[in-house]
Protein backbone atom coordinates (compact mmCIF):
# COMPACT_ATOMS: atom_id res chain seq x y z
CA UNK A 1 0.00 0.00 0.00
CA UNK A 2 2.87 2.39 0.80
CA UNK A 3 4.35 1.58 -2.60
CA UNK A 4 1.08 2.65 -4.22
CA UNK A 5 1.04 6.01 -2.47
CA UNK A 6 4.66 6.65 -3.43
CA UNK A 7 3.60 6.06 -7.03
CA UNK A 8 0.51 8.18 -6.48
CA UNK A 9 2.68 11.20 -5.78
CA UNK A 10 3.86 11.11 -9.39
CA UNK A 11 0.41 10.60 -10.88
CA UNK A 12 -0.86 14.13 -10.41
CA UNK A 13 -3.94 15.39 -8.61
CA UNK A 14 -6.53 14.86 -11.42
CA UNK A 15 -5.54 11.23 -11.92
CA UNK A 16 -5.40 10.63 -8.17
CA UNK A 17 -8.96 11.94 -7.83
CA UNK A 18 -9.98 9.85 -10.85
CA UNK A 19 -8.68 6.65 -9.24
CA UNK A 20 -10.46 7.52 -6.00
CA UNK A 21 -13.75 7.99 -7.88
CA UNK A 22 -13.28 4.62 -9.60
CA UNK A 23 -12.78 3.01 -6.20
CA UNK A 24 -15.98 4.66 -4.96
CA UNK A 25 -17.83 3.23 -7.98
CA UNK A 26 -16.42 -0.24 -7.24
CA UNK A 27 -17.35 0.15 -3.58
CA UNK A 28 -20.92 0.98 -4.56
CA UNK A 29 -21.12 -1.99 -6.94
CA UNK A 30 -19.53 -4.60 -4.65
CA UNK A 31 -21.26 -3.68 -1.39
CA UNK A 32 -24.90 -4.83 -1.76
CA UNK A 33 -26.10 -2.53 1.02
CA UNK A 34 -24.75 0.52 -0.84
CA UNK A 35 -26.09 -0.77 -4.15
CA UNK A 36 -29.60 -0.84 -2.69
CA UNK A 37 -29.51 2.34 -0.62
CA UNK A 38 -27.16 4.87 -2.24
CA UNK A 39 -29.07 7.65 -3.98
CA UNK A 40 -28.73 7.76 -7.75
CA UNK A 41 -27.86 11.44 -7.67
CA UNK A 42 -24.68 10.68 -5.71
CA UNK A 43 -23.57 8.10 -8.25
CA UNK A 44 -24.31 10.47 -11.13
CA UNK A 45 -22.06 13.07 -9.48
CA UNK A 46 -19.30 10.44 -9.10
CA UNK A 47 -19.52 9.48 -12.78
CA UNK A 48 -19.61 13.12 -13.93
CA UNK A 49 -16.53 13.95 -11.85
CA UNK A 50 -14.80 10.84 -13.18
CA UNK A 51 -15.33 12.00 -16.77
CA UNK A 52 -14.02 15.47 -15.89
CA UNK A 53 -10.87 14.11 -14.24
CA UNK A 54 -10.17 11.85 -17.23
CA UNK A 55 -10.10 14.92 -19.45
CA UNK A 56 -7.83 16.79 -17.04
CA UNK A 57 -5.41 13.87 -16.62
CA UNK A 58 -5.38 12.45 -20.17
CA UNK A 59 -7.21 14.67 -22.71
CA UNK A 60 -6.35 12.44 -25.67
CA UNK A 61 -8.66 9.72 -24.34
CA UNK A 62 -11.59 12.16 -24.61
CA UNK A 63 -10.55 13.83 -27.86
CA UNK A 64 -9.78 10.52 -29.59
CA UNK A 65 -12.31 8.10 -28.06
CA UNK A 66 -12.10 4.34 -28.43
CA UNK A 67 -14.51 2.71 -30.84
CA UNK A 68 -15.98 0.77 -27.93
CA UNK A 69 -16.97 4.00 -26.18
CA UNK A 70 -18.48 5.46 -29.35
CA UNK A 71 -20.59 2.33 -29.90
CA UNK A 72 -21.77 2.28 -26.27
CA UNK A 73 -22.74 5.96 -26.30
CA UNK A 74 -24.61 5.62 -29.61
CA UNK A 75 -26.39 2.50 -28.34
CA UNK A 76 -27.42 4.11 -25.04
CA UNK A 77 -28.65 7.17 -26.96
CA UNK A 78 -30.69 4.96 -29.29
CA UNK A 79 -32.38 3.18 -26.38
CA UNK A 80 -33.01 6.45 -24.54
CA UNK A 81 -34.62 8.07 -27.60
CA UNK A 82 -36.73 4.95 -28.17
CA UNK A 83 -38.03 5.10 -24.60
CA UNK A 84 -38.73 8.83 -24.92
CA UNK A 85 -40.80 8.13 -28.04
CA UNK A 86 -42.85 5.54 -26.17
CA UNK A 87 -41.26 2.45 -27.70
CA UNK A 88 -40.83 -0.01 -24.86
CA UNK A 89 -41.90 -0.22 -21.24
CA UNK A 90 -39.27 0.44 -18.58
CA UNK A 91 -38.83 2.48 -15.44
CA UNK A 92 -36.05 5.03 -15.18
CA UNK A 93 -34.34 2.64 -12.75
CA UNK A 94 -34.11 -0.06 -15.43
CA UNK A 95 -32.47 2.36 -17.86
CA UNK A 96 -30.19 3.61 -15.09
CA UNK A 97 -29.01 0.07 -14.23
CA UNK A 98 -28.48 -0.70 -17.90
CA UNK A 99 -26.18 2.31 -18.29
CA UNK A 100 -24.28 1.41 -15.10
CA UNK A 101 -23.47 -2.00 -16.58
CA UNK A 102 -21.47 -0.41 -19.43
CA UNK A 103 -19.67 2.32 -17.45
CA UNK A 104 -16.91 -0.06 -16.18
CA UNK A 105 -16.08 -0.92 -19.81
CA UNK A 106 -15.57 2.77 -20.53
CA UNK A 107 -13.39 3.00 -17.42
CA UNK A 108 -11.29 0.11 -18.69
CA UNK A 109 -10.53 1.83 -22.00
CA UNK A 110 -9.19 4.84 -20.09
CA UNK A 111 -6.90 2.89 -17.77
CA UNK A 112 -5.59 0.60 -20.48
CA UNK A 113 -4.68 3.49 -22.76
CA UNK A 114 -3.17 5.30 -19.80
CA UNK A 115 -0.88 2.26 -19.46
CA UNK A 116 -0.02 2.69 -15.78
CA UNK A 117 0.24 -0.82 -14.40
CA UNK A 118 0.53 0.29 -10.80
CA UNK A 119 -2.86 1.98 -11.19
CA UNK A 120 -4.47 -1.10 -12.74
CA UNK A 121 -3.07 -3.33 -10.02
CA UNK A 122 -4.37 -1.09 -7.27
CA UNK A 123 -7.88 -0.99 -8.77
CA UNK A 124 -8.03 -4.79 -9.08
CA UNK A 125 -6.61 -5.29 -5.59
CA UNK A 126 -9.11 -2.83 -4.12
CA UNK A 127 -12.02 -4.47 -5.96
CA UNK A 128 -11.08 -7.96 -4.75
CA UNK A 129 -10.61 -6.69 -1.19
CA UNK A 130 -14.05 -5.04 -1.13
CA UNK A 131 -15.62 -8.15 -2.68
CA UNK A 132 -13.94 -10.35 -0.06
CA UNK A 133 -15.42 -8.28 2.78
CA UNK A 134 -18.90 -8.52 1.23
CA UNK A 135 -18.50 -12.26 0.69
CA UNK A 136 -17.50 -12.82 4.33
CA UNK A 137 -20.49 -10.83 5.61
CA UNK A 138 -22.80 -12.78 3.28
CA UNK A 139 -21.40 -16.10 4.51
CA UNK A 140 -21.99 -15.02 8.11
CA UNK A 141 -25.59 -14.01 7.38
CA UNK A 142 -26.37 -17.21 5.46
CA UNK A 143 -24.81 -19.50 8.05
CA UNK A 144 -26.74 -17.84 10.87
CA UNK A 145 -30.02 -17.94 8.91
CA UNK A 146 -30.01 -20.30 5.88
CA UNK A 147 -33.54 -19.20 4.94
CA UNK A 148 -32.09 -15.84 3.89
CA UNK A 149 -31.05 -17.59 0.68
CA UNK A 150 -34.67 -17.04 -0.43
CA UNK A 151 -33.92 -13.32 -0.42
CA UNK A 152 -31.00 -13.90 -2.80
CA UNK A 153 -33.22 -15.84 -5.19
CA UNK A 154 -36.12 -13.41 -4.84
CA UNK A 155 -38.49 -15.72 -2.99
CA UNK A 156 -38.81 -14.14 0.46
CA UNK A 157 -41.76 -12.35 1.99
CA UNK A 158 -42.09 -8.65 2.70
CA UNK A 159 -40.96 -8.89 6.34
CA UNK A 160 -37.83 -10.87 5.52
CA UNK A 161 -37.12 -8.57 2.58
CA UNK A 162 -37.28 -5.58 4.92
CA UNK A 163 -34.79 -7.25 7.24
CA UNK A 164 -32.41 -8.32 4.47
CA UNK A 165 -32.47 -4.91 2.79
CA UNK A 166 -30.91 -3.43 5.93
CA UNK A 167 -27.97 -5.86 5.83
CA UNK A 168 -25.18 -6.46 3.33
CA UNK A 169 -26.91 -9.54 1.91
CA UNK A 170 -26.60 -9.70 -1.87
CA UNK A 171 -29.08 -10.68 -4.56
CA UNK A 172 -28.89 -13.34 -7.28
CA UNK A 173 -26.84 -10.92 -9.40
CA UNK A 174 -24.30 -10.62 -6.58
CA UNK A 175 -24.07 -14.43 -6.47
CA UNK A 176 -23.30 -14.35 -10.21
CA UNK A 177 -20.64 -11.70 -9.62
CA UNK A 178 -19.02 -13.91 -7.00
CA UNK A 179 -18.87 -16.76 -9.55
CA UNK A 180 -16.95 -14.48 -11.94
CA UNK A 181 -14.61 -13.35 -9.16
CA UNK A 182 -14.08 -17.00 -8.22
CA UNK A 183 -12.80 -17.59 -11.74
CA UNK A 184 -10.49 -14.58 -11.42
CA UNK A 185 -9.13 -15.87 -8.11
CA UNK A 186 -8.64 -19.25 -9.76
CA UNK A 187 -6.60 -17.50 -12.44
CA UNK A 188 -4.53 -15.79 -9.76
CA UNK A 189 -3.94 -19.15 -8.10
CA UNK A 190 -2.63 -20.88 -11.22
CA UNK A 191 -0.58 -17.80 -12.19
CA UNK A 192 1.32 -17.38 -8.94
CA UNK A 193 4.71 -18.94 -8.27
CA UNK A 194 5.13 -17.88 -4.63
CA UNK A 195 3.46 -20.23 -2.16
CA UNK A 196 2.20 -17.38 0.03
CA UNK A 197 0.29 -15.78 -2.84
CA UNK A 198 -1.02 -19.15 -3.99
CA UNK A 199 -2.28 -19.86 -0.47
CA UNK A 200 -4.04 -16.48 -0.22
CA UNK A 201 -5.62 -16.98 -3.65
CA UNK A 202 -6.75 -20.50 -2.71
CA UNK A 203 -8.33 -19.38 0.57
CA UNK A 204 -10.14 -16.56 -1.24
CA UNK A 205 -11.29 -18.93 -3.96
CA UNK A 206 -12.74 -21.35 -1.39
CA UNK A 207 -14.55 -18.55 0.49
CA UNK A 208 -16.07 -17.17 -2.71
CA UNK A 209 -17.19 -20.63 -3.84
CA UNK A 210 -18.67 -21.30 -0.38
CA UNK A 211 -20.74 -18.12 -0.57
CA UNK A 212 -22.16 -19.20 -3.95
CA UNK A 213 -23.13 -22.59 -2.53
CA UNK A 214 -24.71 -21.09 0.59
CA UNK A 215 -26.71 -18.66 -1.54
CA UNK A 216 -28.66 -21.61 -3.01
CA UNK A 217 -28.89 -19.66 -6.27
CA UNK A 218 -29.44 -22.49 -8.73
CA UNK A 219 -28.00 -20.81 -11.82
CA UNK A 220 -25.02 -19.45 -9.86
CA UNK A 221 -24.20 -22.91 -8.49
CA UNK A 222 -24.58 -24.47 -11.93
CA UNK A 223 -22.34 -21.73 -13.35
CA UNK A 224 -19.71 -22.63 -10.78
CA UNK A 225 -19.95 -26.27 -11.89
CA UNK A 226 -19.70 -25.16 -15.53
CA UNK A 227 -16.62 -23.06 -14.73
CA UNK A 228 -14.83 -25.93 -12.98
CA UNK A 229 -15.81 -28.51 -15.61
CA UNK A 230 -14.76 -26.23 -18.46
CA UNK A 231 -11.40 -25.58 -16.84
CA UNK A 232 -10.74 -29.30 -16.31
CA UNK A 233 -11.78 -30.07 -19.89
CA UNK A 234 -9.54 -27.31 -21.29
CA UNK A 235 -6.66 -28.41 -19.10
CA UNK A 236 -6.91 -31.99 -20.35
CA UNK A 237 -7.68 -31.22 -23.99
CA UNK A 238 -4.04 -31.46 -25.11
CA UNK A 239 -3.29 -34.56 -23.05
CA UNK A 240 -6.52 -36.49 -23.60
CA UNK A 241 -9.10 -34.96 -25.97
CA UNK A 242 -11.44 -37.92 -25.48
CA UNK A 243 -11.45 -37.51 -21.70
CA UNK A 244 -12.12 -33.80 -22.15
CA UNK A 245 -15.18 -34.59 -24.29
CA UNK A 246 -16.39 -37.11 -21.70
CA UNK A 247 -16.26 -34.44 -18.97
CA UNK A 248 -18.35 -32.02 -21.03
CA UNK A 249 -20.87 -34.76 -21.88
CA UNK A 250 -21.19 -35.61 -18.18
CA UNK A 251 -21.84 -31.94 -17.43
CA UNK A 252 -24.57 -31.77 -20.10
CA UNK A 253 -26.09 -34.99 -18.72
CA UNK A 254 -26.06 -33.55 -15.19
CA UNK A 255 -27.85 -30.35 -16.21
CA UNK A 256 -30.38 -32.24 -18.34
CA UNK A 257 -31.17 -34.65 -15.51
CA UNK A 258 -31.92 -31.72 -13.19
CA UNK A 259 -34.49 -30.50 -15.69
CA UNK A 260 -36.08 -33.86 -16.50
CA UNK A 261 -36.01 -35.41 -13.01
CA UNK A 262 -36.57 -32.25 -10.96
CA UNK A 263 -39.37 -33.81 -8.87
CA UNK A 264 -37.18 -36.80 -7.99
CA UNK A 265 -34.27 -34.62 -6.84
CA UNK A 266 -36.59 -32.31 -4.89
CA UNK A 267 -38.14 -35.25 -3.02
CA UNK A 268 -34.71 -36.78 -2.38
CA UNK A 269 -33.36 -33.56 -0.87
CA UNK A 270 -36.41 -33.18 1.35
CA UNK A 271 -35.94 -36.75 2.59
CA UNK A 272 -32.25 -36.15 3.30
CA UNK A 273 -33.05 -32.94 5.21
CA UNK A 274 -35.11 -34.93 7.75
CA UNK A 275 -32.37 -37.53 8.28
CA UNK A 276 -29.47 -35.11 8.87
CA UNK A 277 -28.64 -34.61 12.54
CA UNK A 278 -27.11 -31.14 12.18
CA UNK A 279 -29.96 -28.55 12.49
CA UNK A 280 -28.16 -25.87 10.46
CA UNK A 281 -27.33 -28.31 7.65
CA UNK A 282 -30.87 -29.70 7.77
CA UNK A 283 -32.36 -26.22 7.29
CA UNK A 284 -29.96 -25.57 4.42
CA UNK A 285 -30.90 -28.80 2.61
CA UNK A 286 -34.61 -28.22 3.26
CA UNK A 287 -34.35 -24.80 1.61
CA UNK A 288 -32.73 -26.16 -1.56
CA UNK A 289 -35.83 -27.76 -3.17
CA UNK A 290 -37.81 -24.61 -2.36
CA UNK A 291 -35.27 -22.46 -4.16
CA UNK A 292 -34.35 -24.78 -7.04
CA UNK A 293 -37.70 -26.19 -8.09
CA UNK A 294 -40.27 -23.77 -6.69
CA UNK A 295 -41.86 -25.89 -3.97
CA UNK A 296 -43.80 -23.72 -1.58
CA UNK A 297 -43.47 -20.63 -3.77
CA UNK A 298 -44.33 -19.20 -7.16
CA UNK A 299 -43.75 -22.17 -9.44
CA UNK A 300 -43.74 -20.05 -12.60
CA UNK A 301 -40.94 -17.84 -11.33
CA UNK A 302 -38.78 -20.44 -9.61
CA UNK A 303 -39.35 -23.87 -11.14
CA UNK A 304 -36.46 -24.97 -13.30
CA UNK A 305 -38.70 -26.71 -15.84
CA UNK A 306 -41.00 -23.66 -16.05
CA UNK A 307 -38.02 -21.56 -17.13
CA UNK A 308 -38.06 -23.32 -20.49
CA UNK A 309 -41.49 -21.86 -21.21
CA UNK A 310 -40.23 -18.36 -20.38
CA UNK A 311 -37.16 -18.82 -22.60
CA UNK A 312 -39.41 -19.91 -25.46
CA UNK A 313 -41.67 -16.90 -24.83
CA UNK A 314 -38.78 -14.47 -25.44
CA UNK A 315 -37.68 -16.45 -28.47
CA UNK A 316 -41.17 -16.23 -30.02
CA UNK A 317 -41.21 -12.47 -29.43
CA UNK A 318 -37.89 -12.20 -31.25
CA UNK A 319 -39.28 -14.12 -34.23
CA UNK A 320 -42.30 -11.78 -34.34
CA UNK A 321 -40.09 -8.64 -34.32
CA UNK A 322 -36.73 -9.87 -35.61
CA UNK A 323 -35.12 -6.59 -36.73
CA UNK A 324 -35.68 -3.99 -34.00
CA UNK A 325 -37.47 -6.01 -31.31
CA UNK A 326 -40.08 -4.73 -28.84
CA UNK A 327 -37.88 -2.10 -27.25
CA UNK A 328 -36.64 -1.97 -23.67
CA UNK A 329 -39.40 -3.84 -21.81
CA UNK A 330 -39.18 -4.73 -18.11
CA UNK A 331 -42.54 -6.01 -16.84
CA UNK A 332 -43.70 -8.71 -14.44
CA UNK A 333 -46.52 -9.72 -16.78
CA UNK A 334 -44.38 -12.00 -18.94
CA UNK A 335 -47.09 -13.27 -21.27
CA UNK A 336 -48.66 -9.89 -22.00
CA UNK A 337 -45.42 -8.33 -23.21
CA UNK A 338 -43.67 -11.47 -24.45
CA UNK A 339 -40.47 -11.06 -22.41
CA UNK A 340 -39.64 -14.00 -20.13
CA UNK A 341 -37.28 -11.98 -17.89
CA UNK A 342 -35.22 -15.12 -17.17
CA UNK A 343 -32.51 -15.01 -19.87
CA UNK A 344 -30.43 -11.94 -20.64
CA UNK A 345 -29.49 -13.14 -24.11
CA UNK A 346 -32.97 -14.28 -25.21
CA UNK A 347 -34.74 -11.37 -23.49
CA UNK A 348 -32.46 -8.79 -25.13
CA UNK A 349 -32.91 -10.51 -28.48
CA UNK A 350 -36.66 -9.98 -28.02
CA UNK A 351 -36.14 -6.39 -26.82
CA UNK A 352 -33.65 -5.17 -29.43
CA UNK A 353 -33.82 -7.69 -32.29
CA UNK A 354 -31.00 -8.25 -34.76
CA UNK A 355 -29.78 -4.68 -34.22
CA UNK A 356 -29.12 -5.46 -30.57
CA UNK A 357 -27.52 -8.81 -31.39
CA UNK A 358 -25.08 -7.10 -33.77
CA UNK A 359 -24.20 -4.41 -31.20
CA UNK A 360 -23.73 -7.01 -28.45
CA UNK A 361 -21.56 -9.13 -30.75
CA UNK A 362 -19.27 -6.18 -31.50
CA UNK A 363 -18.98 -5.21 -27.82
CA UNK A 364 -18.44 -8.85 -26.84
CA UNK A 365 -15.63 -9.12 -29.39
CA UNK A 366 -13.89 -6.15 -27.77
CA UNK A 367 -14.29 -7.75 -24.34
CA UNK A 368 -12.78 -11.05 -25.46
CA UNK A 369 -9.85 -9.24 -27.08
CA UNK A 370 -9.23 -7.27 -23.88
CA UNK A 371 -9.17 -10.44 -21.81
CA UNK A 372 -7.01 -12.06 -24.46
CA UNK A 373 -4.43 -9.33 -23.94
CA UNK A 374 -4.02 -10.49 -20.35
CA UNK A 375 -4.13 -14.18 -21.27
CA UNK A 376 -1.16 -13.69 -23.60
CA UNK A 377 1.19 -12.75 -20.77
CA UNK A 378 -0.01 -14.84 -17.84
CA UNK A 379 -0.49 -18.53 -17.19
CA UNK A 380 -4.26 -18.48 -16.82
CA UNK A 381 -5.51 -18.82 -20.39
CA UNK A 382 -7.63 -21.88 -19.64
CA UNK A 383 -9.12 -20.35 -16.49
CA UNK A 384 -10.00 -17.16 -18.37
CA UNK A 385 -11.76 -19.14 -21.09
CA UNK A 386 -13.60 -21.24 -18.49
CA UNK A 387 -14.74 -18.05 -16.74
CA UNK A 388 -16.00 -16.65 -20.04
CA UNK A 389 -17.95 -19.88 -20.60
CA UNK A 390 -19.59 -19.50 -17.19
CA UNK A 391 -20.43 -15.86 -17.98
CA UNK A 392 -22.11 -16.94 -21.22
CA UNK A 393 -23.99 -19.66 -19.30
CA UNK A 394 -25.30 -17.16 -16.74
CA UNK A 395 -26.33 -14.68 -19.44
CA UNK A 396 -28.19 -17.42 -21.31
CA UNK A 397 -30.10 -18.80 -18.33
CA UNK A 398 -30.60 -15.76 -16.08
CA UNK A 399 -30.80 -11.95 -16.14
CA UNK A 400 -27.21 -10.73 -16.13
CA UNK A 401 -27.12 -6.95 -16.57
CA UNK A 402 -26.26 -5.44 -13.18
CA UNK A 403 -23.70 -3.00 -11.85
CA UNK A 404 -21.71 -5.63 -9.96
CA UNK A 405 -21.54 -7.90 -13.01
CA UNK A 406 -20.48 -4.95 -15.14
CA UNK A 407 -17.60 -4.11 -12.79
CA UNK A 408 -16.56 -7.77 -12.48
CA UNK A 409 -16.56 -8.50 -16.23
CA UNK A 410 -15.66 -5.17 -17.86
CA UNK A 411 -13.17 -3.82 -15.31
CA UNK A 412 -11.75 -6.43 -12.91
CA UNK A 413 -11.70 -9.32 -15.39
CA UNK A 414 -10.05 -7.21 -18.09
CA UNK A 415 -7.46 -5.59 -15.79
CA UNK A 416 -6.56 -8.43 -13.45
CA UNK A 417 -3.76 -9.69 -15.70
CA UNK A 418 -1.74 -6.64 -14.69
CA UNK A 419 -1.86 -7.88 -11.10
CA UNK A 420 0.60 -10.66 -11.96
CA UNK A 421 1.94 -9.73 -15.41
CA UNK A 422 5.28 -7.94 -15.59
CA UNK A 423 6.47 -8.63 -19.12
CA UNK A 424 3.60 -7.26 -21.23
CA UNK A 425 4.65 -4.90 -24.01
CA UNK A 426 3.30 -1.33 -23.86
CA UNK A 427 -0.14 -0.58 -25.22
CA UNK A 428 -0.40 1.58 -28.36
CA UNK A 429 -1.81 4.75 -26.82
CA UNK A 430 -2.43 6.37 -30.17
CA UNK A 431 -4.60 3.57 -31.53
CA UNK A 432 -8.04 3.88 -29.98
CA UNK A 433 -9.70 0.51 -29.73
CA UNK A 434 -6.70 -1.31 -31.20
CA UNK A 435 -6.78 -5.04 -30.64
CA UNK A 436 -4.47 -7.07 -28.45
CA UNK A 437 -2.14 -9.82 -29.45
CA UNK A 438 -3.59 -13.18 -30.39
CA UNK A 439 -4.64 -15.54 -27.65
CA UNK A 440 -1.98 -17.99 -26.65
CA UNK A 441 -2.64 -21.07 -24.58
CA UNK A 442 -0.55 -22.23 -21.67
CA UNK A 443 -0.21 -25.22 -19.43
CA UNK A 444 -2.70 -23.76 -16.98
Amino acid sequence: MKHYYRKQERLGLPLGVNITLTCLYVLWAFVPYLTRNLRREILLVIVAMWVLTTFLSYPRWVLRPDKFNVIVLLWITYIGVSLALGRGLAEIGNFYNYICFFIPGIMYTFYKRLNRKEVNRFIVFFALLVAAVSVITNIQLLVNDPSLSKEITGGSGDLRHFYASNTNLGSFSWAQTVVILTGILGGLYVSQDKKVYKFISFVGLCCFALMVILSSSFIAILSLVVLLSSYIALRLRSKSPIFSIVIMLCLIHFVASLVIFSEFYAGLLEHVSFTVGNPMLSRRIRAMPDVFWGRGGNLLDRSLSARLELYWLSLKTFFRSPFFGRGMVYADDYFQYGIGMHSQILDDAARYGLVGIIVYSILGRYLIRWIGRSSTFIKAFNMNVATLVSVAFMALFNPFVSTSNGVAVCLVFTLWGDLVSTDAPPTNLDSAGSGPAKLQGSKC
